[in-house]
């Protein structure tokens, strides 16, 4: 299921399978589909990301 991440008045929405994120949902909804089906990222649409989550300890965010 895709995940929402606010930053301030900002919302971006992350595909729970490689944890890119981006600006729209129905992107993220394609990544996390294709991610899914096939066990790998589609470059088509992982070129639309504008970073990613990396959880550790202590989750990180990364945006540019």
């Amino acid at each position: 299921m895709v995940f929402e991440v606010a930053i301030g008045k900002d919302r971006y929405y992350g595909c729970s399978e490689c944890f890119l994120l981006y600006r729209d949902l129905e992107t993220a909804s394609m990544c996390e589909e294709w991610c899914a089906s096939h066990k790998s990222c589609n470059s088509d649409i992982t070129s639309k990301s504008i970073g990613y989550v990396k959880f550790s300890r202590r989750p990180e965010l990364s945006i540019g």
